[in-house]
């Protein structure tokens, strides 16, 4: 979990951590980018409850903005376990099964690199809560590295679940400091592995007014779709793919 300013949000993020209920033993790895808020003092107490379970990782200074990817360079290396759960601190997880569910998933499917959910997703500005947005509003996607790789589908990294045996290929990725990181491991993944799905809801992804996803100065919407077709191109390229894929991508735009 990576966090920065969100002392209004980070208490729902960690309570979802630690409500799971699972047969195997995790290990919660938190994030703080030097908050200038309550943050850090929010996920202190926490860490002075439950020692045994979180781990912090404090900062002095905010490293996002000398361009250094938090989760990639501080939470990745403390990962210890065979598989990894994201959640950023402003969403959070609404099943108390949701790490065993996929453990299992991943355990009798070997062929399966990253697994992810249905979803719940929160407006912040007005409260209203749209259910299963896969079900009843996104569609089901076709999980493939091309549909991915053209589309760039936006599948709530707060219900990924994948295998660590992707990070070292993951950071070398991300390292060539690439507007979003979610994508980047969706399409590294996705570039050797079978990406799967679980229809159950298990978190819910929070819709704030200023959010990278969410910009609404045109300059920097712009801004933002030109780098995500940087991601496409990068990994079209690096992955050989035909001119005809390459077209669907620009066709997008």
């Amino acid at each position: 979990c990576i966090t920065y300013n969100q002392e209004k949000y980070i208490k729902d993020a960690i309570d979802g951590f630690l409500m799971q209920k699972t047969t195997f033993n995790f290990e919660i790895i938190i994030h703080d980018d030097a908050s200038t808020d309550n943050t850090a003092a929010i996920l202190q107490k926490y860490v002075d409850n439950y020692p045994e379970l979180i781990i912090p990782i404090f900062q002095n200074e905010n490293q996002f903005s000398k361009g250094i990817n938090p989760g990639v360079e501080f939470v990745f290396p403390k990962c210890r376990g065979k598989y990894i759960a994201v959640c950023e601190g402003d969403d959070y997880w609404t099943d108390p099964y949701k790490l065993q569910k996929q453990v299992n998933f991943l355990e009798a499917n070997s062929e399966c690199g990253l697994l992810y959910t249905d979803f719940d997703r929160l407006t912040q500005k007005t409260g209203l809560i749209e259910h299963s947005l896969f079900s009843h509003k996104l569609g089901i996607k076709e999980n493939s590295f091309e549909d991915f790789l053209v589309n760039a589908w936006f599948i709530a990294t707060c219900t990924w679940m994948f295998r660590s045996a992707f990070l070292k290929e993951i950071q070398l990725n991300i390292s060539k400091n690439f507007v979003i990181g979610d994508l980047v491991i969706l399409l590294t993944i996705a570039s050797v592995s079978n990406i799967c799905y679980l229809s159950d809801v298990t978190a819910t992804y929070r819709v704030l007014e200023k959010s990278a996803s969410h910009l609404t100065n045109l300059s920097d919407r712009k801004k933002f779709s030109k780098g995500i077709l940087d991601i496409q191109l990068f990994f079209a390229i690096e992955n050989n793919v035909s001119d005809n894929i390459r077209l669907k991508i620009y066709d997008a735009y």
